[in-house]
């Protein structure tokens, strides 16, 4: 797994997939999101250090 890279749990995935399509891509975009947190806080803390 990569920085910026999320990883669903089984269960997770599996509840994310019954979701209707608005309710998913809805999901998505903030799982979306906190990828790109993780990845920019990544990249600040190698910045520094």
């Amino acid at each position: 797994m990569t920085w910026g890279a999320v990883e669903l749990e089984p269960e997770v995935e599996k509840w994310l997939e019954s979701l209707p399509t608005a309710l998913f891509a809805r999901a998505a975009f903030y799982v979306d999101l906190l990828a790109r947190c993780i990845d920019e806080a990544h990249r600040l803390v190698e910045e520094e250090g």
